[in-house]
């Protein structure tokens, strides 16, 4: 009985010394958003200022510290919150300038950039690591690739400037947040703790996400948070006094209200909410995986359910493959959950999703006319909220909606190459590690490599139907995950 309750005040502690940090340096970033919502002029020196935070922030926790690990926690609080905090920054100053409102949603990939910079130039063992070329993994370098490719078609065609900075953002930003998750651990320890504050956290927002779609009226999101003007200030389509569109969806022919929770957007929230319930299955928390997935369901989000869905189905023929022996449990439990979800896909293919299937299939055709591709901003959704040009062309032929269709129309065959091998190599990468740690009899490391593998091969399925694929607040958590497992692989093949 004592061995029980020791258990379980350290368990407590533990919890919470994961979100302590956390809620320190999240306490110290507020004013960045709250700030402009006080009418502070100088939205440029209040950006400044707001670099030099974060910069002291990742510096200390490294150093001062020594626990990196929060950094990685920081921004899953960041992409979660963000968009509640611009609702209280509209609400204290309903003129806040629409511009103003777009430095406050380019603030991740700020903390992204400025984290990642303080880790990797202010610590000498991290540079001499990850500069060394002959250390880099192949993905890696791929990925470095492609991201040059893409500063180079920065300058390629006529865009509007907003349009080529949305793309080389979430052309080049799941890079820098991969890093952020390799250079953030320090042994095990960190990713199982990263799990453990998810899990907590993840509750928190799940129950928030079932208040605001059940309880709290729409007058919440119109007139608390200022949705509208969050969701103008990202060029998409409102009217006034409805919900934004995008809270609404076509579910079997009855118009339902989908769930946002404090993303204040359900398609990114379907993809937070997909991993949280793999990565519960994965730790065997079914409570978390129940709470989870349920969330996950209200979202509708089509593109969170697929990447859950190749998850569990990729896991199941991997434990097959290597294992020798289907893994009948698991099956039992996980692919009617696969073939429940294909069925509610197809009844939705004569909606919304009619339109991702049009932006692949225009990769063909675009790569063709154009192989060299015709340049950042030319096309996708971003490029046909500022080019009325576009929107005339029917813009799924610019491979709007579909990452890979828009990769294509943008970057050409050498963008399209770099994309696919970058995928390749790094599930190889992750399934070569499965096997070395399952032979080594380290099983946890083993299912999260697995795990990681999986997400991936879900993520460019879904990239190839979803163009926010890559965007921080939806894809962001995964490449997290992924950089923190490739870290812990390294630490752990030194030992």
């Amino acid at each position: 009985m004592y061995n029980r309750a020791s258990s379980y005040i350290d368990s407590f502690h533990a919890n919470i010394n994961s979100f302590v940090p956390v809620l320190i340096c999240f306490i110290l970033i507020t004013p960045i958003y709250l700030g402009v919502g006080y009418g502070i002029s100088g939205i440029n020196i209040l950006y400044i200022y707001s670099i030099f935070q974060i910069l002291i922030i990742a510096l200390t926790q490294r150093f001062v510290f020594d626990t990196p690990e929060t950094l990685p926690k920081l921004f899953v609080f960041i992409i979660t919150l963000q968009n509640i905090f611009i609702g209280l920054a509209i609400h204290l100053s309903p003129g806040m300038p629409i511009n103003s409102i777009r430095l406050l949603i380019s603030f991740t990939s700020v903390y992204v950039l400025v984290a990642c910079i303080a880790i990797l130039f202010f610590d000498a063992a991290a540079r001499r690591s990850f500069f060394n070329v002959s250390q880099m993994l192949p993905f890696e370098k791929i990925a470095i690739l492609f991201i040059i490719c893409a500063g180079a078609y920065f300058f390629k065609g006529k865009a509007p400037l907003f349009a080529k900075f949305g793309y080389l953002r979430n052309f080049t930003l799941f890079f820098f947040i991969y890093i952020l998750g390799k250079l953030s651990v320090k042994g095990k320890g960190s990713l199982k703790d990263f799990f453990r504050f998810l899990f907590i956290f993840s509750f928190v927002i799940c129950v928030f996400g079932f208040i605001e779609r059940f309880i709290l009226p729409e007058s919440f999101w119109l007139d608390t948070l200022n949705v509208l003007k969050v969701t103008e200030a990202k060029g998409r389509g409102i009217e006034e006094g409805l919900l934004p569109s995008v809270f609404m969806t076509d579910f079997f022919g009855v118009w339902t209200r989908r769930l946002a929770s404090t993303f204040a957007e359900p398609v990114n929230a379907a993809y937070f909410f997909a991993f949280t319930t793999i990565a519960a299955l994965v730790a065997r928390n079914i409570f978390m995986m129940v709470v989870a997935g349920a969330t996950l369901f209200l979202t509708l989000g089509k593109g969170g359910m697929l990447v859950a869905s190749v998850t569990l189905v990729v896991m199941i023929a991997a434990y097959t493959l290597f294992r020798k022996r289907m893994d009948i449990k698991r099956a039992v439990i996980l692919l009617p959950l696969f073939v429940t979800f294909i069925n509610f896909y197809v009844g939705k293919f004569r909606g919304s999703a009619a339109a991702h299937m049009q932006g692949l299939s225009s990769l063909p055709i675009n790569l063709f006319n154009y192989p060299l591709g015709r340049g950042l901003g030319t096309g996708g959704n971003w490029g046909s909220i500022f080019e009325v040009s576009i929107i005339e062309k029917r813009i799924t032929m610019t491979g709007a909606e579909s990452m890979v269709g828009t990769i294509g129309h943008q970057m050409g065959i050498i963008g399209m190459l770099l994309y696919i091998l970058f995928f390749i190599f790094m599930v190889r990468y992750l399934l070569k590690s499965y096997r070395l740690f399952l032979n080594r009899g380290d099983k946890y490391l083993a299912k999260n490599n697995l795990f990681a593998a999986a997400i991936m091969l879900g993520i460019f399925m879904v990239s190839l139907f979803q163009e926010n694929t890559f965007g921080p607040q939806a894809g962001g958590i995964y490449f997290l995950f992924i950089g923190m497992v490739v870290g812990t692989n390294k630490l752990a093949e030194n030992d």
